[in-house]
């Protein structure tokens, strides 16, 4: 099971997070995980998720219902109304590699506005 949670941190931005879950009895081997984000259609780069139990290799591995969570914090932006996340989890599981994509849009209303006399 994969979730994406997009969580507004007000002053702080925003914070996203990747969940991963094993429901299978193979290992799951999460070998990348990244999102791309885009603020008004504008493309700001792909950026990597910071996982707590990497091996050496660089993977993160998963028996089974073991969870993973990873986080990527983006700083408060108060020139963007729309924000776009777009995650891609390469993973193996068994003899099987494959790619999960899941994205979310936000909006937000916090963009500074002009004061009319400035």
């Amino acid at each position: 099971m994969y979730s994406l949670d997009i969580r507004d941190l007000g002053t702080k931005g925003f914070e996203v997070v990747v969940s991963i879950v094993n429901e299978g009895e193979d290992w799951l081997v999460i070998k990348q995980a990244s999102v791309a984000i885009a603020k008004d259609g504008e493309s700001f780069g792909r950026h990597q998720f910071s996982f707590t139990k990497v091996d050496r290799s660089g993977v993160v591995k998963l028996g089974q219902f073991e969870i993973a969570e990873g986080h990527f914090h983006l700083n408060q932006d108060l020139d963007h109304r729309s924000f776009e996340f777009q995650v891609e989890i390469a993973y193996k599981y068994g003899d099987h590699d494959d790619t999960k994509r899941i994205s979310r849009q936000v909006e937000t209303q916090r963009i500074t506005k002009k004061k009319w006399w400035s």
